[in-house]
């Protein structure tokens, strides 16, 4: 710009040129150095690929100590919530405490949940000494509307000749399955004696956690797998014959197990569920519903590797190819599934749930390409907020609730919504790591709807996390569509996103109150110091203010297009 406007005034007067130059020296942090607005194009193909929308984000994994606790002071939220109530009124919390926007639980770690034996629901010479109170307490939850999701992972001490200490517990297989099948069989019972009016029969059963992670979860053979395996979902089935079960999701970011990868660990196990002797019962084949992997973005990768929705889209792929490979009369009713999704480390290699505006563009982005246009049904979530101030009802949603309540929003206001998606992206050039990605919802029906309602959901970041730039997207709409007469907006960007406004207000005035000074947002308990929290909580009304504005809906003028900077992510209403 700059050197445009010396050659424009070259001829000019020294005087004149003089004063140019002063004026654009003045002006340097302006208009000057702004970036110019990027056009970019997002469309959706026919024949359009309509698809149900489902709640694939509906489940959340808590540990066995963490369920222990319900209500003041625990994971869950009282219904009466500021954060319910002026926030997300259209959501209603099934309980007086509930999960936001969560309907079951993953109980990793329910049968022993510490490092040594006094967290195990089983103890004592020959596992006979059964703490029927510790499992109780550990299924609290089921009072709350909320369901079970039953993980068999961590096999109790009292199992194995020899244990195997893991990173959170005991992860040796047990010396003897046909013992463990009895004690699976015995709880089974259990839960069917117990919880009859919380349906256990319809409770699904998973075998492990991250089965061929061997310093994590599973310190023994994958043939031993296959063998817990069969005796834990045989003794399942010997109470509940219908219960839906698979086995634990398969770590993607694991190193090879004796030189197997993971996707030939999975090549082993679908020929073994189809192929295989049945350890329990001598019959060919085993049981299955599902199949699933652990999907995390990880920053510390380097370029598109790590927040690439790119890899949601090619994890959805492998999935679907896993099943392909099953009878076709078994094919048809196995799910496929993240058991465990988000972002794990950002690229300072610190856990970040990356809260701020790009984690909501990339969680948003991943939904549409892995499970709207993917096929993946169920996406688990580590958690999803923040307490400000409990006495008030103030919460914070971290990014990917942000996105979960307009999801939830959407299906409020459309009758069984059908969706179809579009993406544009860049692996080159200056656009190299720019994401667009676009979700188009409108109520049940294969074709087009000429009334009512509909929402436009749209995702724009760039992988490579400081290139911000402006985008104008303009969004062709399925052809045929009717034209849009109004349109409202609800956007998060960085300048309402609550994590990255307290981030960039911090670094402004004290920066000695964040734990990090990497320029990065995180969780609150990550991201603050014990001076941080107190002066939080001093300005507290003004974040609580700023969080409840960014879920607003306010009005739009339409043309075809919209100005988003990039992270953002906005939620469209057109009528």
């Amino acid at each position: 710009f700059c050197l445009n406007r010396f050659f424009e005034m070259f001829s000019c007067s020294c005087t004149t040129l003089c004063s140019l130059i002063l004026t654009l020296l003045l002006t340097s942090s302006s208009a000057s150095l702004q970036q110019p607005v990027d056009h970019v194009t997002v469309g959706f193909s026919a024949p359009f690929n309509w698809k149900p929308l489902t709640r694939f984000w509906s489940t959340a994994p808590r540990p066995g100590d963490a369920m222990e606790l319900t209500g003041e002071g625990s994971w869950l939220i009282r219904a009466s919530a500021a954060l319910y109530e002026q926030v997300c009124p259209w959501w209603k919390p099934p309980a007086e405490w509930s999960d936001p926007f969560t309907n079951y639980i993953s109980t990793v770690r329910l049968l022993s949940a510490t490092r040594n034996a006094t967290g195990d629901i089983v103890s004592g010479p020959g596992c006979t000494q059964m703490h029927w109170d510790l499992l109780k307490t550990r299924l609290n939850f089921t009072s709350l509307k909320l369901h079970p999701f039953v993980v068999w992972d961590n096999v109790p001490f009292c199992f194995v000749d020899h244990p195997v200490l893991g990173t959170y517990g005991q992860i040796a297989p047990p010396s003897n399955e046909t013992q463990w099948g009895e004690f699976v069989h015995k709880v089974t019972k259990f839960f069917k004696d117990n919880y009859g009016q919380h349906n256990p029969s319809s409770w699904r059963h998973r075998v492990a956690t991250e089965p061929n992670n061997k310093h994590g979860h599973w310190s023994g053979t994958q043939q031993q797998f296959l063998q817990h395996y069969d005796w834990t979902t045989h003794n399942v089935k010997r109470v509940f014959p219908n219960a839906k079960v698979g086995p634990g999701n398969v770590c993607t970011g694991c190193p090879p197990d004796n030189g197997v990868s993971w996707t030939q660990w999975m090549d082993i196990f679908v020929d073994h569920i189809v192929n295989g002797t049945n350890n329990a019962t001598g019959k060919t084949g085993s049981p299955l519903d599902w199949l699933s992997l652990s999907v995390y973005a990880n920053g510390v990768r380097h370029g598109m590797m790590g927040y690439d929705p790119q890899v949601g889209a090619d994890m959805a792929t492998v999935l679907r190819n896993m099943r392909n490979k099953l009878p076709p009369l078994m094919r048809g009713n196995v799910t496929l599934e993240f058991q465990e999704f988000g972002t794990l480390a950002n690229e300072k290699h610190r856990v970040s749930g990356e809260p701020g505006a790009f984690g909501a563009a990339w969680t948003l982005a991943m939904y549409i390409r892995a499970g709207m246009e993917g096929g993946v049904s169920n996406m688990f979530h580590w958690g999803n907020t923040d307490r400000l101030d409990s006495r008030k009802g103030y919460y914070f949603l971290q990014g990917n609730a942000w996105v979960m309540a307009n999801l939830e929003l959407v299906l409020s206001q459309l009758n069984q919504p059908m969706v179809t998606v579009g993406h544009t992206h860049y692996t080159m050039g200056p656009r190299a790591g720019l994401n667009v990605t676009a979700a188009y919802m409108q109520e049940k029906g294969n074709q087009l709807s000429t009334t009512g309602d509909r929402f436009l959901l749209l995702s724009a970041f760039n992988v490579y996390r400081h290139k911000f730039r402006t985008q104008r997207i303009t969004v062709n709409l399925p052809a045929g569509a009717p034209p849009v007469k109004h349109a409202t907006k609800r956007c998060l960007t960085l300048e309402n996103s609550v994590y990255d406004v307290i981030l960039a207000d911090l670094e402004d005035s004290h920066p000695s109150y964040l734990r990090y000074k990497d320029g990065l947002p995180y969780g609150l308990s990550r991201m603050l110091t014990e001076e941080g929290h107190i002066w939080l909580f001093q300005h507290e009304t003004k974040y609580w203010d700023l969080f409840a504005k960014s879920l607003e809906e306010t009005g739009l003028e339409w043309n075809g297009s919209i100005v988003m900077d990039t992270p953002s992510v906005c939620v469209l209403r057109l009528s």
